[in-house]
């Protein structure tokens, strides 16, 4: 009994391991226009404080919205976002840009590569940064966004990937089965 006990607890132990993979989270907000915003959120998920390395691309079916202020200048980070917003018609809700401390940017120009239809980013908070999350990237875009890339934390690799488009909740599976099976149980007694 002992010994199985201590499986248990090895096994339990690898689980939680297994389980602190760092992941992305994302809030929704509407900013007008038929567009949407989604603010990512780099999480640790573990108790540890260290940095963050991400090369995360996001992509749509729809358009990724971009601004260049004024018309020609590339707001690619919050900073600037910000110190724009509501001058010239440059709007920072409208906006696809990058949180700080994400700043060790490691591909020209600044860490972003953009298309219409994805951007990406690949940045890093910054050897010795004790981060437990942080926020990474502001996307607005007209139609649900998907992700995929690496999270580096403690040395470690972790492969990232997710979509912004609604899951429908088991419940609500549950009753479309039930009466598709309904359905055809009525139709094959005919």
């Amino acid at each position: 009994m002992f010994r199985f006990g201590i499986a248990c607890a090895v096994i339990l132990a690898s689980a939680s391991l297994a389980s602190a993979a760092p992941s992305l989270s994302f809030t929704t907000s509407s900013v007008g226009n038929g567009l949407t915003a989604y603010d990512f959120t780099v999480n640790g998920n573990d108790a540890a404080s260290s940095s963050f390395f991400a090369t995360i691309t996001f992509s749509t079916t729809g358009t990724i919205n971009q601004i260049k202020f004024n018309g020609t200048t590339d707001v690619n980070d919050v900073t600037s976002a910000t110190n724009f917003d509501n001058v010239l018609g440059y709007s920072k809700a409208q906006d696809s840009w990058f949180y700080t401390p994400w700043s060790s940017n490691v591909v020209t120009p600044p860490g972003i590569t953009l298309t219409s239809s994805s951007y990406a980013i690949a940045a890093g908070t910054g050897g010795g940064s004790q981060l437990n999350s942080a926020l990474f990237a502001h996307i607005v875009s007209s139609s649900p966004v998907s992700w995929s890339g690496t999270i580096s934390r403690t040395g470690t690799d972790f492969t990232v990937s997710g979509s912004t488009a609604p899951v429908p909740e088991p419940a609500s599976l549950a009753v479309l089965s039930l009466a598709s099976m309904t359905l055809l149980a009525r139709r094959r007694a005919r």
